[in-house]
């Protein structure tokens, strides 16, 4: 789990590094049908794409969003805001024991097939951290 949660920030961090913005009318048919079916509330997405991978960062509500679709329309990523208490007990249960005095900033979730991940900014004296998780609690990464 470790190894893909890594392979997947390495890819995510390439795709943004060679990441070009892309006028709607260029994104094929079959990633935009994607795009619609599985996010009909999107407002306003931003495109980019790199080697034929397709990156739309949207909101839904008051919440930030980013769906990465292949050119074939196959979504291989969703990362999106969620509240500290949408958080499965698990992962508060890690942060209530290793990070008791740090201030939770932010909390993202990111689905990968039927797999989620968590990643959570969190500051404390030292400065401020990402931390991801998985959904039994266990730390997988720390920047």
């Amino acid at each position: 789990m470790k190894s893909i949660f890594l392979s997947l920030i390495i890819i995510a961090t390439t795709f943004h590094a060679l990441a070009q913005d892309v006028q709607p009318d260029k994104i094929p048919t079959v990633v935009k049908n994607t795009f619609v079916t599985k996010y009909p509330k999107a407002v306003s997405p931003k495109w980019t794409h790199a080697n034929r991978i397709y990156n739309a960062e949207f909101k839904i509500g008051l919440s930030d969003h980013q769906a990465t679709i292949d050119s074939l329309g196959n979504l291989l990523k969703h990362q999106y805001e969620i509240t500290f208490r949408s958080l499965p007990k698990a992962v508060n249960d890690n942060l209530n024991a290793n990070y008791p005095e740090a201030k939770i900033e932010n909390v993202e979730q990111v689905d990968v097939g039927r797999t989620a991940s968590y990643i959570v900014h969190l500051r404390d004296v030292t400065g401020l951290h990402h931390i991801s998780f998985n959904q039994e609690g266990k730390e997988t990464a720390k920047k």
